[in-house]
């Protein structure tokens, strides 16, 4: 055998021991790929089937409901409000929405809400804090935050200031001016407070046309 040929002969097998590697690391590619995409499967399937049987056991029924952070809002009238029923399975409460139903009462400016295994909804709710009630034709409550939220009822039992002054079209017509007014008194019954001054003991804060305020205390 010539050189050239022993050559040749030695290139060939090279070449077929290159193809042999390839076809091996080609095969051991697609079983991991087939492994993996078994296992996947068998995962989603698994999953799915504990899905299937949490949201259908008894085990996570509502049992209770639990407010926090309420101090004017009833909790009945809460819980009326958010839809959410004992006895629902757990996992098939639409939070989102209870929640934004919780956040059309009057009193409540945001609600949180959160399951808690096995069978418990945590609610925890952030209320408005009033500051002053206003004088709009009718009695509404303003919140520390300048916005009026409710109109004032005497089940409320609310012993704050009055604002008066203001006028009812204005508000309707949403003026700055008469936002910037409002701060202005809710500003005035902070250095009222921080004086050590209780803010029940004043009856009517009167946004005055010049833009000042007139104070008007309790008899004594």
């Amino acid at each position: 055998m010539t050189f050239k040929a022993l050559q040749m002969a030695q290139v060939r097998r090279a070449a077929a021991a290159e193809d042999r590697a390839a076809f091996r690391s080609a095969m051991e590619s697609a079983l991991r790929t087939l492994a993996a995409a078994l296992v996947s499967a068998a995962l989603g399937v698994a999953a799915w089937q504990g899905w299937h049987w949490a949201t259908n056991s008894g085990a996570f029924a509502l049992h209770e409901v639990r407010f926090t952070g309420l101090f004017h809002a009833r909790e009945a009238e809460l819980l009326q409000r958010s839809g959410l029923q004992r006895g629902e399975n757990l996992f098939r409460l639409d939070l989102v929405r209870a929640a934004h139903a919780l956040e059309g009462h009057p009193w409540v400016a945001s609600a949180r809400l959160e399951r808690r295994l096995p069978d418990a909804v945590l609610v925890s709710v952030t209320e408005h804090r009033p500051a002053a009630l206003v004088q709009l034709g009718a009695l509404y409550v303003l919140d520390e935050e300048g916005r009026i939220f409710k109109r004032a009822t005497p089940d409320d039992a609310l012993d704050l200031p009055i604002l008066t002054g203001l006028s009812r079209e204005a508000w309707v017509d949403h003026k700055p001016e008469l936002q910037l007014r409002i701060f202005g008194a809710l500003h005035l019954l902070d250095t009222w407070r921080a004086s050590g001054f209780p803010a029940g003991s004043l009856s009517e804060v009167r946004l005055d046309e010049g833009g000042g305020f007139t104070l008007f205390a309790h008899e004594g």
